[in-house]
């Protein structure tokens, strides 16, 4: 059988050429094909796949279009980074993917676990509703390229976070607003990321659609409103219920004390029931 080193020589060599059935469309049979790529660095990320399925699969009518603003990005720095470097220091850079375009910041040489960058980029006809920010901070080695971990953040997310930063200061706006980002391995933490966003365009029309999209309905309210009086109705029967089931207990304590004929048994039970009632 084939060993994994020899697969990949194979496929790099072109002697093998992956196939797939001819009914697939030829848009999905070139993302397949990228997917399978020899080499790590030319398959497309999760972000990259997610916006060139959602790009062939949306009806053009139905892709947002008024929720397309600019965003400015600054990468600024990392933090307790996971070392995957034996012997040497690392020395990380970061790539960026929003909307179909990509970036990527310097290599910090040597900047190990907690390298710096403030590096900006900006992307252009970002749809807030549907996009996502992907960070992968890898290590450029002169042999081997090494993912660090990768950090996803959902721009309806960000935009929020400016917006609770910009209440915070008293509805003064912060212009940009910065926040710490956590830092993935598959399921592994990696560290964390440091990044600036700002928004640019009709920001406050944004807002307001976030506002109506993420207002509870009338079915939503009036479900809310039910569970809060069914837990009022709880809350007063709860004591008297517990009391029944308190009395019942005793009274089967003074039954079974009458058939063995325990007179000691039938006033202790009695008592009970007496504190019970009483309390």
């Amino acid at each position: 059988p084939l060993s994994d080193a020899d697969l990949v020589r194979l496929v790099s060599d072109g002697q093998i050429v992956p196939t797939m059935e001819s009914a697939a469309p030829v848009w999905f049979r070139h993302l397949a094909s990228q997917c399978m790529h020899h080499d790590p660095e030319k398959r497309p990320s999760a972000a990259a796949l997610s916006f060139a399925i959602r790009q062939q699969t949306t009806t053009p009518s139905l892709q947002s279009s008024n929720g397309k603003v600019t965003v400015h990005v600054v990468v600024r720095m990392a933090r307790r980074l996971v070392d995957t470097q034996a012997f040497v220091t690392q020395d990380p850079y970061c790539v960026l993917m929003l909307g179909g375009s990509k970036a990527s910041t310097k290599v910090d040489m040597d900047g190990d676990r907690a390298p710096v960058w403030n590096e900006e980029f900006v992307f252009d006809d970002v749809d807030v509703m549907n996009d996502q920010l992907e960070l992968t901070i890898r290590h450029k080695g002169y042999l081997v390229v090494g993912a660090i971990g990768t950090s996803r953040i959902e721009m309806y997310d960000a935009l929020e976070k400016v917006a609770e930063a910009t209440a915070a200061g008293g509805g003064i706006s912060t212009d940009a607003a910065s926040f710490w980002f956590p830092v993935w391995n598959s399921h592994d933490s990696s560290g964390e990321i440091h990044v600036e966003f700002k928004f640019m365009g009709d920001v406050e029309a944004l807002k307001k659609r976030f506002e109506v999209f993420n207002a509870p309905t009338t079915g939503q309210v009036g479900r809310i409103s039910r569970l809060d009086e069914l837990q009022r109705v709880w809350r007063r029967l709860e004591p008297q219920l517990t009391t029944v089931l308190q009395v019942k207990k005793v009274l089967g304590t003074v039954a079974a004390a009458s058939m063995m004929g325990n007179p000691a048994g039938i006033a202790i039970a009695v008592a009970g029931v007496a504190t019970v009632v009483l309390s």
